[in-house]
């Protein structure tokens, strides 16, 4: 019915989920979303840093997440367009430093999904950002299954940490720990936590629960 990518990996984004969002037209009936707010301010899960989207590789496994609550995910960030820098001075020289017109920190995270820079929603919501972050760890790794290789980073962004995926035709060569990423980014992610709705599981199997 549908196959979306994803990448598990080490990144944690501590995240108050505000509603579900389905895919339609030529979507699968699998595939669906979340709104989310990033860093939720104490325990409300409608509060934050700044609000976003994440497309969920496994949506329906989360049937019976409590919405809004909050929760833990891991979300990786696939590289659109990416630059990279060897530290953080390299990145405030340059021109990437202002993207858009914007002025960004080397920790940023614009919801390109939700907003456009000059304002404007978008409509629908998609699972875009552009993200800048601190570089913990980095590595060279090939998929196991395609034996495609790819450069894989742990971010650390403002709101979180992140595991950024980037195609090699993209970047010759990663930085390590304290380079930059700066760049634009699609959002896929699980939840590792989260509350649950008694019986929500149930109701959608139409499993009767026992005694």
């Amino acid at each position: 019915m549908g196959v979306n990518p994803h990448f598990s990996g080490t990144s944690l984004v501590r995240v108050g989920l505000s509603s579900r969002l389905t895919r339609p037209g030529d979507y699968s009936a699998l595939d669906g979303a979340f709104h989310a707010w990033a860093d939720p301010r104490n325990g409300d899960p409608a509060t934050g840093l700044y609000p976003f989207v994440f497309d969920v590789p496994d949506f329906l496994c989360y049937a019976d997440a409590a919405i809004p609550g909050v929760a833990q995910a891991q979300v990786a960030a696939f590289a659109h367009e990416v630059s990279v820098y060897g530290s953080v001075r390299a990145f405030e020289a340059s021109e990437a430093s202002t993207t858009f017109g914007l002025h960004l920190a080397s920790r940023s995270f614009v919801p390109l999904g939700l907003f456009l820079p000059e304002g404007a929603k978008t409509e629908p919501p998609q699972a875009l950002a552009i993200l800048t972050g601190h570089i913990r760890r980095a590595e060279k790794r090939t998929n196991e299954w395609g034996g495609g290789q790819f450069h894989w980073a742990e971010v650390e962004a403002l709101g979180g940490v992140f595991d950024v995926v980037i195609d090699p035709e993209l970047v010759d060569e990663m930085a390590g720990p304290g380079g930059v990423v700066c760049g634009s980014f699609w959002l896929s992610g699980r939840l590792l936590t989260y509350p649950r709705r008694q019986g929500a599981l149930q109701r959608l199997f139409g499993i009767k629960p026992t005694a």
